[in-house]
């Protein structure tokens, strides 16, 4: 759940991505489609609780001598997870890259 305060924060992030929209468009060059608040809303949100969660992530653990970790320990513990997550990305895209061409070599 958030807070209000969260709420009202991410409704004033919201509204000035909304305002500043339209002059990035015209600076590259691109339209987009008409889109409600509630969409905005929710692209803000979802985003919100990304960052809180690798915010969260972060923030240093106890050790087994009953210390906080310390900022590289902290840095070396995140890039040992996003090294995990990675290694099954790619074992995940390489399986569907591979089922993908099998399906098409069965159906000839």
């Amino acid at each position: 759940m958030l807070s209000d305060w969260n709420k009202k924060l991410l409704r004033l992030l919201q509204v000035d991505f909304q305002n500043k929209l339209p002059d990035i468009c015209a600076r590259e060059n691109m339209t987009l489609p008409l889109r409600s608040d509630k969409y905005y809303a929710n692209l803000v949100s979802e985003r919100f609780q990304r960052l809180a969660q690798i915010w969260k992530q972060g923030q240093p653990k106890l050790t087994a001598e009953g210390s906080l970790e310390a900022a590289e320990e902290v840095e070396n513990r995140m890039i040992a997870q996003r090294e995990v997550v990675a290694k099954a990305q790619r074992h995940y895209s390489r399986r569907l890259h591979v089922r993908g061409k099998l399906d098409t070599k069965t159906n000839h």
